[in-house]
């Protein structure tokens, strides 16, 4: 039975659920990468050969501590070094490695024609007929889920960071190429941290400037006022159902009360507005007709607005992917919130301050 650093059991996830991590040498600064860590385009070390002697032991060298590093750390037989497989190759049938910056270029490029997957981990220096190696990757999988809480990733992004600087700090094989680490939890994580943590500033910022335009379309602070008012009560009871649904605050929940500010917004200035309006025609009739006026004349459009988003959002609930059931799932929430909110209570409450004020 494995064990974990701690010597408690050690669980390994499934792998389609554990996160890649790339090992990335002859860039200059860090790539521009996928949602799955994979690297795209960097400009290139011009000071980096990662095909020279030196540079190929230090990365094979890399490689093979990998392959016997614990599974709590590498998932076994997930490794993919291009150069190691070159080293294991030559050794099988007793030759000597490393060979020359040619000798290896051209078996790289037989590697590659007989995996294509091997493609991904060079840097070619052109597509059609390439004469060098810009950087070179090597690519395994973790037994970290893709998508988790940065408290869990954060100490392995640390290990495998750790275990590259001591590995290029040693230089004991002078090359002086250095590497870079990536993968897609690391993307996730920082994700995660940057729409968390930026919530509050942005919550901030949308509620100003949703309050400067009401101001500005409408010609109103009151309706403005009482507008923004009914967004932030259907924003705490959209926080009271995530949290009755144990959804922890991540990337979807920081996004989606952003996003909500503006359909709430949209159901409560309806029914503000239109009371507003309504009002001085109908001020000597009482404000029982000025309230069944705005409701007559706002609720068909609510009710229209509110279920087409529903049924726009419905077909998301059957998604094979979690983070668009849950999103679907909070729109269509979010959408009948307002709309409970704008018609039964934002419009009663409107209409008792105006009436305690002796404006019917």
């Amino acid at each position: 039975m494995w064990v974990t650093d701690s010597g408690s059991p050690l669980h390994l996830f499934p792998k389609n659920q554990v996160a890649t991590l790339y090992f990335v040498w002859g860039l200059e600064a860090a790539p521009t990468r996928m949602l799955d860590g994979t690297p795209l385009s960097a400009p290139s070390d011009p000071t980096a050969d990662v095909l020279a002697l030196a540079a190929q032991k230090q990365i094979a060298e890399l490689c093979r501590f990998l392959e016997v590093a614990a599974p709590a750390h590498v998932r076994k037989a997930t490794i993919e070094c291009p150069l190691r497989d070159l080293q294991r190759e030559a050794e099988s049938k007793g030759q000597h490695w490393p060979v020359s910056r040619d000798a290896t270029f051209g078996a790289l490029k037989q590697l590659a024609s007989r995996h294509s997957q091997t493609n991904r981990l060079i840097g070619w220096d052109a597509l059609i007929e390439p004469s060098s190696v810009e950087w070179l990757a090597v690519r395994l999988r973790t037994n970290t889920l893709k998508v988790t809480g940065a408290d869990r990733i954060r100490p392995d992004a640390a290990w495998f960071e750790s275990l590259l600087a001591a590995h290029e700090s040693s230089d004991a094989y002078g090359s002086g190429v250095r590497g870079w680490v990536t993968s897609d939890s690391f993307v996730w994580m920082e994700a995660t941290e940057e729409a968390v943590d930026g919530t509050v500033a942005t919550l901030a910022n949308a509620a100003t400037f949703a309050t400067a335009c009401l101001i500005l379309l409408t010609g109103s602070f009151s309706v403005a006022c009482s507008t923004v008012l009914g967004v932030l009560i259907v924003l705490t009871c959209f926080l009271g159902y995530a949290a009755c649904r144990a959804y922890k605050f991540g990337p979807v929940e920081a996004v989606a009360l952003t996003v909500f500010i503006g359909f709430a917004c949209d159901y409560c200035v309806h029914t503000v507005q239109l009371y507003h309006l309504w009002r001085p025609l109908l001020q000597q009739r009482g404000g029982e007709a000025v309230f069944t006026r705005t409701l007559s004349h706002a609720g068909p459009s609510l009710y229209g607005a509110a279920l087409t988003t529903v049924g726009a959002c419905l077909p998301l609930l059957w998604c094979q992917i979690v983070v668009f059931v849950e999103f679907g799932e909070l729109i269509i929430v979010c959408a009948l919130i307002s709309l409970a909110v704008a018609l039964t209570l934002l419009a009663p409450a409107v209409a008792a301050v105006s009436a305690l004020r002796g404006e019917t």
